[in-house]
């Protein structure tokens, strides 16, 4: 019942599958962990997506609240200080970032996540810097050489990185190879 109330609306919030079940949110937790590790779907935050991370559109993402992202954004933002150059990586904890920083703050932010751009448009002390490419829509981010070409001319004091997940062995994973591979690794350099 989980798979197909997922396959009909391209994600599952545990509370609200609770409720259409008449079942604790713990019962729901276990089940999409057990669904999970059988790789029928992919765990987020608050429930689940389909198994490729690549089969929800970024609008999907959005639609699946987060505290802990909100969280994760006010204090990302705390860390940039006045002068600083900072990279802001593409995803909605990245968007959550920029959302929390102070309209007062005189620093310079580069991103290549139009999303985080445009959250920044009000920000006038703010330089905001975007960089350009190809647009991965998935996750709503410019990949491609032109991005990696102005990457490489830039020298950041904080690097905010967006992943898809983490692992104790594997380490931090996203959901495409191009970004991973070129992108943030350019960023990382």
């Amino acid at each position: 019942m989980i798979l197909d109330a997922l396959k009909r609306d391209g994600q599952v919030l545990a509370k609200a599958l609770s409720v259409e079940f008449d079942v604790s949110e713990d019962t729901i937790r276990r089940d999409l962990r057990e669904l999970a590790a059988e790789g029928h779907l992919q765990r987020v935050h608050g429930g689940a997506l389909p198994a490729s991370p690549a089969a929800v559109d970024f609008a999907g993402l959005e639609r699946i609240e987060s505290a802990s992202k909100a969280a994760i954004g006010r204090a990302a933002a705390a860390l940039i200080a006045p002068g600083q150059i900072a990279f802001v990586d593409g995803g909605m904890t990245a968007v959550q970032l920029a959302r929390h920083l102070p309209c007062t703050l005189h620093t310079t932010i580069v991103t290549h996540s139009p999303s985080v751009a445009v959250e920044l448009a009000e920000h006038q002390k703010l330089e905001v810097v975007m960089i350009g490419g190809r647009l991965f829509r998935h996750s709503m981010v410019n990949v491609g050489t032109t991005a990696i070409e102005t990457i490489g001319h830039i020298r950041a004091d904080l690097y905010f990185m967006g992943v898809t997940g983490m692992h104790p062995q594997a380490g931090l994973s996203t959901g495409d190879r191009e970004e991973a591979y070129n992108i943030k690794c350019a960023l990382i350099e």
